[in-house]
């Protein structure tokens, strides 16, 4: 396998599951950043919010090799 050096996202999620977008508000569902992952020590750490959809973009750095 490859080590995970960088994770980016985005994320779709509203204050209600039933939240959608109209044309007099068409904002109200929309890509934002995800800023909840985390990578330390070869571990990653995502918190997914209630009600939404993450996107995630991981980067491979180096061969890990196993001892």
């Amino acid at each position: 396998g490859r080590k995970v050096v960088e994770a980016s996202g985005r994320v779709l999620t509203a204050a209600t599951v039933y939240a959608h977008n109209t044309f007099d508000e068409p904002e109200t569902v929309r890509p934002l950043p995800f800023t909840a992952v985390t990578l330390a020590e070869q571990r990653l750490t995502i918190q997914l919010p209630a009600k939404s959809v993450v996107a995630l973009s991981l980067s491979a750095g180096s061969q890990i090799t196993n001892p």
